[in-house]
């Protein structure tokens, strides 16, 4: 990312998502109750391809990471509202094996990360994809994953309505978000974070 200025700011691209993912996943249920599950589950895939859009467009870090950022909004409720929603589909006495197999798959993607140098030559792979002239794969391929998902989503994600038990409206579940212990928290690690990053710099 060094050609549009990230040499010494690369690494907010991945904290700007986790930042985001984590301020997003406490609420993220309370979001599927106000919009209903699927649109939640809908509403999280979108939202990371508007974001992969932009990271894989930008010609300024500064754009780069608020798509990153964004990205880690839709993550959170993509991987909340995901895993809540395989575990109500699968059978009780079945949901062990089909969220151990929707983990499994995680498994390649992880070892790479960790092992890259190692795991069959995979490091060759992200070398490429991000070296100064490709880097942008590293959005582009994500983004086709990501297409695909919503388009299953859209014909094969219909959950069954769910039950407010404690007759709640939207406004009363609006107002139970801690929002301003979010923006607190959130600013709080990030606030950290920068003095982290800068410390050493003059």
């Amino acid at each position: 990312m060094a050609d549009i200025g990230g040499a010494n700011s690369v690494a907010w691209v991945g904290v700007a998502n986790t930042l985001a993912n984590a301020a997003v996943a406490p609420v993220a249920g309370s979001i599927s109750d106000l919009v209903g599950r699927r649109y939640a589950a809908l509403l999280g895939p979108c939202i990371i391809i508007v974001g992969l859009i932009v990271v894989g467009t930008a010609h300024r870090i500064d754009v780069a990471i608020g798509g990153s950022a964004m990205a880690g909004v839709g993550g959170a409720l993509a991987e909340i509202i995901g895993t809540a929603g395989l575990l109500e589909l699968a059978p009780v006495m079945s949901r062990g094996k089909y969220f151990g197999t929707a983990i499994l798959v995680d498994l390649p993607f992880g070892a790479a990360l960790t092992y890259g140098k190692k795991f069959l030559g995979l490091s060759l792979i992200v070398a490429q994809l991000y070296s100064s002239n490709t880097w942008r794969w590293g959005a582009w391929i994500p983004l086709m994953c990501l297409s695909l998902d919503f388009l299953l989503l859209l014909i094969f994600y219909h959950p069954p309505p769910r039950v407010n038990s404690l007759g709640l409206s939207k406004r009363d579940i609006l107002l139970r978000i801690d929002v301003i212990g979010l923006i607190l928290s959130v600013g709080g690690i990030a606030l950290f974070l920068l003095g982290m990053q800068w410390g050493g710099y003059d």
